[in-house]
C-alpha cells in the first residue's frame, strides 16, 4: 500500500547534492528524472516527423522484455524507444488504436543504471515541479511512498492548451546480469483543452481514477529485463 507523504523541505537540494556529489555530471543531469514533458508538448512538426520515423523504422526493445504491456486491463504496445546516453533507456507504449500524434494515454518505462534511490529521484522531480509552478500555478502534485518506492501524482500544462496528468513510480530493479537500475514506470494521460468548460471533465477524470490507477501502477510488474544495445 502506498502512503501519502509531505513533499520535500527546503534543505532537500542540499541533501540531494550530498547524496550524489560523486556521480558523473551527465548522470546528474539525467537524474532530474525523467522527461517531464511527453511528445504531446513538442512542436507539431517534430511530432509529425517522429510519427513518420516510427512508421518506417523498427523500434528497438532496449529492455529486452515483451513488446506489449497490460495496464488497467488495456493492452499497450511499444511504439518508440531511445538510448540517449550509456546506461539510460526510454520506451513508450500506446494503445493499439492510437498514434504518437493523437494518443491520450501512454505507458512509459525508463531505466537508468546506477545507485540513485527512488527517494532521491522523487525529490529531484519534485524540485523540478516546484520551479515550474512558480510560473504556472496549475501545476500540482502529491507524493506517495511504499517502503523504498515512490509514486508522484502530478498535473502539468504547457501554459496554453496542453494538459497532462502523470503518475510516476520509481523503483530499483536488477537486470539479468545483476546490475542495479533505477526504473520509472509511468502512466500519462493528456488532453487538449481550450475553455474553462473543458477543464471540468479533465479534472473529474483524475478524481474518479486517481486511487484506482495509483493502486494499479503500484502493483504493476515488469518482466525481468535484459539490456539490448
Amino acid at each position: 500500500m502506498y502512503y501519502f507523504v509531505v513533499c520535500i523541505n527546503k534543505l532537500a537540494t542540499i541533501t540531494i547534492t550530498q547524496q550524489i556529489d560523486k556521480m558523473n555530471k551527465t548522470i546528474l543531469i539525467t537524474a532530474l528524472l525523467f522527461s517531464l514533458v511527453t511528445h504531446s508538448q513538442e512542436d507539431s512538426t517534430v511530432v509529425k516527423n517522429l510519427s513518420d520515423t516510427i512508421s518506417t523504422t523498427k523500434t528497438t526493445n532496449f529492455l529486452g522484455n515483451t513488446d506489449s504491456l497490460t495496464f488497467d486491463n488495456s493492452k499497450y504496445s511499444l511504439v518508440w524507444s531511445s538510448n540517449p546516453m550509456q546506461g539510460y533507456y526510454k520506451q513508450e507504449y500506446l494503445l493499439d488504436s492510437t498514434t504518437i500524434e493523437d494518443y491520450n494515454e501512454m505507458i512509459l518505462v525508463e531505466a537508468l543504471k546506477g545507485k540513485i534511490s527512488p527517494k532521491v529521484a522523487a525529490e529531484l522531480k519534485v524540485n523540478e515541479l516546484v520551479e515550474l509552478k512558480k510560473n504556472n500555478p496549475v501545476i500540482n502534485w502529491n507524493v506517495y511512498e511504499n517502503k523504498d518506492e515512490r509514486i508522484i501524482d502530478f498535473v502539468i500544462t504547457d501554459g496554453a492548451t496542453q494538459y497532462e496528468w502523470n503518475l510516476y513510480r520509481y523503483s530499483v530493479l536488477k537486470n539479468s546480469d545483476g546490475q542495479k537500475y533505477l526504473v520509472l514506470y509511468a502512466y500519462s494521460y493528456k488532453d487538449t483543452l481550450y475553455t474553462n468548460e473543458d477543464l471540468k471533465p479533465f479534472f473529474n477524470r483524475i478524481l474518479e481514477n486517481r486511487n484506482l490507477l495509483i493502486a494499479a501502477l503500484g502493483e504493476f510488474k515488469l518482466p525481468e529485463f535484459e539490456i539490448n544495445e
